[in-house]
C-alpha cells in the first residue's frame, strides 16, 4: 500500500516506515490555490470597480506552483492513503483542505487523513501519526471566505482609488489597497496626525517631588527659597507593601516579534523568517502561536533537560529544576487549542549573531517562564515641608527569582534606581538639594514597530500567522517608511487623509466585524 505524504516542511519527513508500507513524501511552498476573478474583469477601464462584489470568484493554481500541482496529480493517482502534514493553524487546515478536494477529484476512493503536530521532532511527528485526525472544514471554510474577501474588497477598492487619483489629481501611480494593510497604515497615519496637529500645553513648574504644580514662576522660586532654609523635616507618612512581580507568561507570536523589534531593532519580518528556520531545524517549537498556555509539564521539563549540559544556562535549569519552580508556570489567557506556547526544543550550533539573539532570547524568555517569581518591597514617603507634601517611592528587591539572570524585564534594567535605605514614620532626613522643573506635554513619539503590532493584535488586523507580512507589505508598496531604525511615518499619508465615510477604509472596525463573524461560524 502506497502512503503519500504531503507536508509544507521537508524536514517532517523523518518518517521511514508505517507497518511496511511504502512511504512518499512531498512538500508544498505555502498556499497551492488562490481565488481570482473570471477573465471578463480584466478591464480597469471598462468594468465599474464596484460590480466586482457580485462577480464569480473562482478557485485556481498559483502560477509560481504549476509543477508541485502537477506533481502533485502524478502522485495522488498512485496513492491509496493521504496523510496531510500542514500546520496546526487555520491557514494550514485552509491548505489540507483545498488539497483534499483536489484528491478527491483525482482519486475518490483514497483515504485522507490529517495529522497534526507542533515541534518538527520524530516523537512528536509519530504522536501525530498514532492520533489520525480529520480535515475541520468549518476552519477551513472561513479562511476561504477570508481569503474571497480579501481579493474581492482588495480588488475594488485598488481599482477605485487609483481610478479616482488618476482621473481627480492625474497621479498615475497604484494605489493599492488590502483589508489588512489599509487599516496597519491607518494607525501610522493617526499617530502622525497626532503629531501634525500637537499644540503644547501650558509651561508649569514643579519641585521634584512635590505632589502640586505651580503655574507662576515667581510663585515657584519664591517657594524655593522657603525650602533652601528648611533645614531637617520629619516622615509624616511611611507605607511598605510587599509585592510579587510575576514571571512571565509564556512566549507567543507577538510578544516574541514586538520584543525582539523593541529590544533589538530587528523587524518583525525577519524575525518570523528566522523563528521559521529554527522551526525547521528542530531547534524551536512552532513559531506561529496564539497561546500563552502550557497544557502540561512533561513537554516543559524534557525542554529544561534538553539544555542542562550548556553551560550557558546549567546553573538556572539545575536551580529550576531542584526547587520545582517550572510546575507552577503563570499561563496567559490567550490560547488558540491549536499550538503550545514558543519554546526552546534542543540546543544549536553555527547560528549565524541575528539568529543566536533571537534563539538566545527564546531560551532565556522560557527559562523565565519556568523560574519563580520575584518578591518585592515598595515603600512610599511623604514629608512636610512649608506647607508642601513631598513624597518618595523606591522598591527593594527582597528575592531575585527569574530577575536574576532575565535582562528584558523592566525591573532588570532599572534596578539602579533601587534604593536599599530602609526609614520609619517619624525618622528625620535632612534635604540636600531642591530641584525646580519646568513642563509641558510632550509632543507624541512616532509609533514603533512593536506599538504598531500591539495595535494590531489589539484590533484583531491580520493574525499571528499573517501579521508582520502586512507590515512589510504596506513597506513594499511604499505607503509607509522605516525611520530610526524601528519607527514609522506615511508616505502617502495624503491617501489617507482625503478619504472621508461614516466607517473610514483605513480604520479597524471593518476588519474586527468580519473577524467576529468568521470566527463565530468558524467554531
Amino acid at each position: 500500500m502506497i502512503i503519500l505524504n504531503i507536508t509544507e516542511k521537508p524536514s517532517v519527513a523523518q518518517i521511514k516506515q508505517i507497518d511496511n508500507c511504502e512511504l512518499i513524501f512531498t512538500s508544498l511552498s505555502g498556499h497551492l490555490l488562490k481565488f481570482d476573478f473570471q477573465l471578463q474583469t480584466a478591464s480597469w477601464f471598462h468594468i465599474n470597480p464596484y460590480t466586482l462584489f457580485y462577480t464569480k470568484t473562482i478557485k485556481t493554481v498559483i502560477s509560481d506552483h504549476i509543477n508541485i500541482f502537477k506533481n502533485l496529480l502524478c502522485l495522488l493517482s498512485i496513492a491509496s492513503r493521504l496523510y496531510i502534514w500542514t500546520d496546526a493553524d487555520n491557514e494550514g487546515e485552509n491548505i489540507a483542505y483545498n488539497i483534499s478536494e483536489i484528491a478527491n477529484f483525482i482519486n475518490s476512493n483514497l483515504i485522507i487523513k490529517r495529522i497534526r503536530f507542533n515541534v518538527i521532532q520524530e516523537k512528536y511527528l509519530i504522536s501525530g501519526l498514532n492520533n489520525l485526525s480529520t480535515i475541520n472544514k468549518r476552519v477551513a471554510y472561513s479562511i476561504d471566505v477570508q481569503h474571497r474577501l480579501d481579493l474581492i474588497v482588495g480588488s475594488t477598492f485598488t481599482r477605485a482609488l487609483t481610478l479616482f487619483f488618476i482621473n481627480q489629481l492625474k497621479n498615475k501611480n497604484l494605489v493599492s489597497y488590502g483589508p489588512c494593510q489599509y487599516p496597519t497604515l491607518g494607525f501610522i497615519s493617526r499617530r502622525f496626525t497626532r503629531i501634525l496637529n500637537f499644540d503644547q500645553d501650558i509651561l508649569k513648574f514643579q519641585h521634584h517631588g512635590a505632589k502640586s504644580k505651580i503655574f507662576d514662576l515667581l510663585l515657584a522660586i519664591d517657594l524655593s527659597k522657603k525650602l533652601i532654609k528648611s533645614k531637617n523635616c520629619r516622615l509624616t507618612k511611611v507605607q511598605k507593601t510587599e509585592t510579587t512581580h510575576k514571571k512571565p507568561i509564556p512566549l507567543d507570536t507577538t510578544t516574541l516579534c514586538a520584543n525582539i523589534n523593541k529590544i533589538y531593532k530587528i523587524p518583525s519580518s525577519e524575525t518570523m523568517k528566522i523563528a521559521e528556520k529554527l522551526y525547521i531545524q528542530s531547534l524551536i517549537s512552532y513559531p506561529r502561536t496564539d497561546t500563552q498556555v502550557f497544557r502540561e509539564n512533561g513537554i516543559i521539563l524534557e525542554s529544561l533537560e534538553a539544555f542542562k549540559q550548556d553551560n550557558n544556562y546549567q546553573t538556572i535549569i539545575n536551580k529550576i529544576i531542584t526547587k520545582k519552580s517550572f510546575l507552577s508556570i503563570n499561563n496567559g489567557v490567550k490560547n488558540d487549542l491549536a499550538h503550545l506556547p514558543i519554546y526552546p526544543v534542543k540546543p544549536a550550533t553555527n547560528l549565524s549573531k541575528t539568529e543566536f539573539l533571537i534563539f538566545n532570547y527564546i531560551i532565556i524568555y522560557f527559562l523565565a517562564v519556568c523560574d519563580e517569581d520575584a518578591i518585592l518591597q515598595s515603600n512610599y514617603y511623604e514629608i512636610t515641608l512649608n506647607n508642601e507634601i513631598f513624597y518618595h517611592s523606591n522598591k527593594n528587591i527582597k528575592f531575585k527569582g527569574f530577575l536574576d539572570f532575565f535582562p528584558f524585564d523592566s525591573l532588570s534594567q532599572s534596578e539602579t534606581n533601587f534604593s536599599k535605605v530602609d526609614l520609619n514614620k517619624n525618622d528625620l532626613v535632612s534635604p540636600t538639594k531642591y530641584i525646580l522643573t519646568a513642563s509641558v506635554t510632550s509632543r507624541p513619539s512616532l509609533m514603533s514597530e512593536y506599538e504598531l503590532i500591539y495595535e494590531m493584535e489589539k484590533f484583531s488586523i491580520g493574525t499571528d500567522a499573517t501579521m508582520y507580512d502586512h507590515i512589510a507589505t504596506v513597506q513594499k508598496r511604499s505607503f509607509m517608511k522605516l525611520v530610526n531604525k524601528n519607527c514609522f511615518i506615511p508616505t502617502k499619508y495624503e491617501y489617507i487623509a482625503d478619504i472621508k465615510s461614516n466607517t473610514p477604509l483605513h480604520t479597524p472596525a471593518i476588519t474586527i466585524n468580519v473577524d467576529d463573524i468568521l470566527d463565530e461560524h468558524s467554531t
